[in-house]
């Protein structure tokens, strides 16, 4: 299915040690000041954005530390998108989660949870386990679950809060080598070997791009070198114009998809 991904904000929070963060933020400082979408330049690019395309509210930062992120949702539930959320809750309140609860019911969350050894910089207050708590609690019953993970094991802090954990059943992204090396952008992962001849995306491919603050469309969400990954903007372009670029990225000579673990030789 095609997506766009929404990065609300250039800057996450979190600062996680497996997200290249202080690449996109150099990398984007050289082409925009805008660090923030606000929702009247959201509701601009959505107009270029046909029906059929899913919208994952993720991106390369936490959605939520976007001032105008429950108001994102909400356009975009209205416009009649189907929705997809990755987050870690930081920053969201209970009472603002629970501002949506109708559209988080009907709608797949990927949920990216503390660990107990410090690679997620998620703070773990009374305030996060509230929202934690009563998103669990939202989502029992619901047709999509919540799907979870953490970099090696659950955040102690959590288990003791009582949390129902059978509910979250989170995956430890170490324990079954998912990390990624976001397109060799990581020191700290193991390297991918340059991969020649045709080569095809098995993350999407051409259909699945990161829309930033500014209008800027990516060619998907390994692209943390940004400035050679850009395939349009939603104030110039509209998106068959941007998927068409899309398409012929991916083989190009020193493409990010030669270096990606989401990518294969034909």
């Amino acid at each position: 299915m095609k997506s766009l991904e929404i990065t609300g904000n250039i800057g996450c929070i979190n600062q996680c040690t497996f997200c290249p963060q202080s690449l996109l933020i150099r990398e984007y400082s050289k082409r925009s000041n805008k660090y923030e979408m606000n929702l009247e330049d959201f509701k601009i690019y959505l107009s270029k954005v046909p029906k059929d395309v899913q919208i994952d509210f993720s991106g390369m930062s936490e959605i939520f530390q976007n001032k105008n992120a429950i108001e994102m949702i909400r356009y975009a539930d209205e416009e009649g998108y189907s929705l997809v959320f990755y987050t870690t809750l930081a920053t969201l309140s209970k009472d603002r989660l629970l501002e949506i609860e109708d559209i988080l019911f009907k709608s797949q969350i990927i949920l990216h949870l503390p660990d107990n050894d410090g690679y997620t910089k998620i703070n773990i207050d009374d305030r996060y386990l509230e929202t934690l708590n009563a998103l669990v609690f939202l989502k029992f019953g619901s047709s999509l679950p919540i799907v979870s993970n953490t970099y090696t094991t659950v955040h102690e802090k959590i288990i003791e809060s009582g949390i129902r954990m059978e509910i979250l059943n989170p995956i430890s992204l170490v324990n079954n080598d998912f990390l990624i090396s976001r397109g060799n952008n990581l020191d700290n992962v193991k390297q991918v070997i340059k991969k020649e001849g045709n080569i095809i995306c098995q993350n999407g491919g051409p259909n699945h791009n990161v829309l930033l603050p500014n209008g800027d469309v990516l060619l998907c969400c390994m692209s943390y070198n940004y400035t050679t990954e850009i395939i349009g903007n939603f104030l110039e372009n509209n998106y068959e114009e941007i998927s068409s670029k899309a398409k012929t990225m991916i083989n190009r000579p020193n493409s990010i998809c030669r270096f990606c673990e989401k990518s294969t030789m034909i």
